[in-house]
């Protein structure tokens, strides 16, 4: 066990504690079991990039929050807004697709990401309906997994 893990750990559920999530609700979140999340939180266990950048999507924190403890980079770093309005197509799409609040939200910040990418091509960005989500979400979702 090092030093690290064990401050990674710490800080992982300092947050999920002042979020008043329970670390069952927390890992089915971040896609990984609580008693893994657990062994993460006590610095018994090496975690990956990816599990890693899930935690800290849920808890609303940057990895290099999670890593480092660096509040300021955490302000530059943000994965997840701390207020997120999900449009009203999106909304009824994930209601369609019976999707989590924590699944909506990465589709909705996947569309984000890549809105400069369209806007690069000269694509007009405008609301898109419930089916386009949809068609959004299943060119997504494989890269969602993991």
């Amino acid at each position: 066990m090092t030093n690290s893990r064990l401050e990674l750990g710490k800080r992982i559920r300092q947050l999920r504690t002042d979020k008043n999530l329970t670390a069952k609700v927390l890992a089915k979140e971040a896609g990984i079991s609580a008693s893994y999340l657990s062994e993460v939180e006590q610095g018994v266990s090496a975690i990956s990039s990816e599990k890693l950048l899930g935690i800290a999507q849920q808890l609303g924190v940057s990895v290099n929050y999670l890593l480092e403890g660096d509040l300021q980079s955490q302000s530059r770093n943000l994965a997840v807004p701390a207020a997120v309005q999900i449009p009203a197509s999106l909304s009824q799409a994930a209601k369609e697709l019976n999707l989590s609040f924590s699944e909506t939200e990465r589709i909705l910040v996947a569309r984000q990401n890549l809105a400069p990418v369209a806007a690069r091509s000269a694509q007009v960005q405008k609301e898109m309906t419930a089916e386009e989500w949809k068609g959004f979400y299943k060119k997504v979702k494989p890269f969602m997994e993991g």
